[in-house]
C-alpha cells in the first residue's frame, strides 16, 4: 500500500482553514466548484471534475472542529475506492498552522498514483493561496 502526504503551513488560524476544508464554500474555493458537500457526519459529498466525467462520493466520517476533518471514497475510480483522505490542522506558536494532508490506502504507487501526489500538492497550494490572499484582502495596491 501506499500513501499520499502532503504538509504546509498557512497563515491562518484554524478556524479559517477548517471553513475551507468542511463546507461547500470552502471547498468549492480551491478543489472543485463542483461540490455537493454537507458537514453532517456519514453523509456523503459528491466531488466532480470534467463536466461530472469523474465524479468521487465521499463518506464524511470526522469533522472536528477546527481539527480535523477525514472521509472516505466510496464511489468513483477504482483506484480511489476506498482509500482514506485526512486534514489534520495543527496550531503554531507563530500564529500560522500546519495543515497535514494524507490519502491513505493506494494500492500501488503506479502513474496514477503519482498524477494524484502532484494534483494534490497543486490543490494544497491553491488552498494555501485562497486563505492567505483573499479577494478582498487589502495586498497594498
Amino acid at each position: 500500500m501506499a500513501d499520499i502526504m502532503h504538509t504546509l503551513t498557512i497563515e491562518a488560524k484554524p478556524a479559517e482553514i477548517y471553513e475551507k476544508i468542511a463546507t461547500k464554500q470552502g471547498l468549492s474555493s480551491w478543489w472543485t466548484a463542483d461540490t455537493l458537500f454537507e458537514p453532517i457526519l456519514k453523509s456523503v459529498a459528491e466531488f466532480g471534475f470534467a463536466n461530472r466525467a469523474v465524479v468521487f462520493k465521499m463518506r464524511i466520517d470526522i469533522l472536528d472542529q477546527d481539527k480535523r476533518t477525514q472521509w472516505e471514497c466510496v464511489d468513483g475510480p477504482v483506484e480511489w475506492l476506498y482509500t482514506k483522505f485526512f486534514f489534520d490542522i495543527e496550531p503554531k506558536e507563530d500564529g500560522h498552522c500546519y495543515l497535514h494532508f494524507k490519502q491513505t490506502g493506494w494500492k500501488e504507487a503506479n502513474r496514477l498514483y503519482a498524477i494524484c501526489n502532484f494534483d494534490w500538492a497543486f490543490y494544497l497550494l491553491n488552498l494555501k493561496d485562497v486563505i492567505e490572499n483573499p479577494p478582498d484582502k487589502d495586498n497594498g495596491s
